[in-house]
């Protein structure tokens, strides 16, 4: 039999049984490259074809839980209904089928574009409520006392990041979302499809100050997680979906 595959560098083959293998063992095909050969009626992920690959004997295989996000071999992994669930998390994935609970696949990750444009909103939002705090206290400034002035810049410094925590937390964990995201129809979740409690959206808040400490390469993460995830979704594991 054989058999054609798709890489980063275009479309792959003929290739006949043994050299297709081969390529699964060297991880030249992964678990996610999509494959095609003339029993198959469209082109699949090489994970659904366990059984007529062989590709279920390879333990280099990996797939992406739906429920941890955590890479899993796909030996010890159970496929649901397009949804790869690893062996820790089986038991809670069909309790919460059971449940009536939707499947992680079943809701749709907010878009990355909407996503920067509600976190830009929620800045200019939160930037106003600092404004107008700001001009509250903007006596102190014109004072002749040093310490005064000194005291109102290093207040004013506090009290703005704690009104930014304080947003952020109460809104998330009161509506599941901020005001930015509320407009856009986004709304942030556990990854299980829980509520964020308020102390996770606190390490949320503070997460994102990691994600962008390292060169923002926490936030470039997004781009080649297939659910969207930044680092500090993966460290707290909430999910961004669209309602």
């Amino acid at each position: 039999m054989n058999w054609h595959y798709a890489a980063k560098n275009g479309q792959h083959g003929p290739v006949d049984q043994a050299t297709f293998e081969a390529l699964i063992q060297s991880g030249e095909i992964s678990a996610d490259t999509l494959v095609w050969n003339s029993d198959l009626p469209d082109w699949k992920p090489l994970s659904a074809l366990p059984d007529i690959t062989g590709a279920a004997q390879h333990p280099k295989i990996l797939v992406t839980c739906a429920e941890c996000g955590a890479p899993a071999p796909l030996p010890e992994s159970l496929r649901f209904v397009g949804d790869s669930v690893c062996a820790a998390c089986k038991g809670y994935f069909f309790q919460r089928l059971f449940q009536g609970t939707p499947r992680p696949s079943e809701k749709t990750p907010a878009s990355i574009g909407r996503r920067f444009l509600a976190v830009m909103l929620d800045q200019v939002l939160a930037g106003c409520v600092n404004l107008l705090v700001g001009i509250s206290l903007a006596s102190m400034a014109l004072s002749d006392e040093t310490w005064l002035v000194t005291f109102y810049y290093a207040f004013t410094l506090v009290l703005g990041v704690a009104l930014a925590l304080a947003y952020e937390i109460w809104f998330l964990g009161r509506f599941g979302a901020t005001p930015g995201k509320m407009i856009f129809g986004m709304r942030v979740i556990v990854s299980d499809g829980s509520r964020v409690s308020y102390l996770r959206a606190a390490g949320r808040y503070f997460a994102r100050y990691l994600s962008g400490m390292i060169l923002l390469i926490g936030f470039l993460l997004a781009f080649y997680d297939p659910r969207h995830r930044a680092l500090h979704d993966r460290i707290c594991e909430t999910l961004v979906i669209q309602e």
